[in-house]
């Protein structure tokens, strides 16, 4: 595999084999990261997985969290024989009433645990900016106001889970929710049958979010 391209952004790298492709997505956090796991044919019949991982409670208990997760990586890759791991890339928000070291080192050191994993067992390993994965799966990046001009509290995390079950996906936390979100943007990356796929549904989706936003397109 090109190390250096792991999830592949043009559609020269996406793969036809899509039998041997298995994918694992974190929404890593401090508190509850999420995750989801399935392969191309999710599309047919085929079936995701997903559901969170909670870190050991207690203070300096954080070893024995990424034990955890070590095992939860080695669990998930036995049973569904995982080729590729994304998640989300990690961003400080620099606002001094909502920035968290204790968080942010958190999310850094699951990372790391990801990446030693994929380098002991030969995973590809990939981050996309949320950013993108947002703009892909919801049609926007952007937060829309109500009519009041006002955005709604936790509008990204009700997005979320309205998005999970607009697609058959019964979640208990929207970290799941948006797990499934990456990974769909992973498995369209890396599979041009599921990209012909997902692309239209996505593509409502921007159509859609246009709408919301004011801009009205012929289709």
């Amino acid at each position: 595999h090109d190390r250096k391209n792991p999830v592949a952004v043009k559609p020269s790298y996406r793969s036809e084999f899509s039998a041997m492709i298995s994918v694992l997505a974190f929404d890593l956090a401090k508190n509850r990261t999420g995750w989801a796991v399935g392969k191309p044919d999710i599309m047919d019949k085929g079936k995701a997985g997903w559901g969170v991982f909670e870190p050991e409670p207690g203070d300096n208990m954080e070893h024995v969290t990424l034990g955890n997760f070590a095992r939860l990586l080695q669990d998930l890759h036995k049973r569904h024989e995982i080729t590729h791991i994304v998640w989300e890339k990690l961003f400080v928000d620099l606002n001094p009433q909502k920035f968290q070291f204790n968080g942010t080192r958190g999310q850094i050191h699951l990372e790391g645990v990801l990446l030693a994993y994929c380098g002991l067992h030969d995973i590809n390993p990939s981050d996309v900016a949320i950013s993108t994965w947002r703009k892909a799966t919801y049609g926007t990046a952007k937060a829309q106001p109500n009519e009041g001009g006002k955005l709604e509290d936790g509008y990204w995390k009700k997005l979320a889970l309205s998005w999970a079950a607009s697609h058959g996906y019964t979640v208990a936390y929207h970290d799941e929710a948006e797990a499934l979100a990456i990974l769909w943007w992973a498995l369209g990356q890396l599979d041009t049958r599921f990209a012909g796929w997902s692309d239209p549904i996505f593509r409502r989706n921007d159509l859609h979010a246009m709408f919301r936003r004011g801009i009205h397109v012929e289709t």
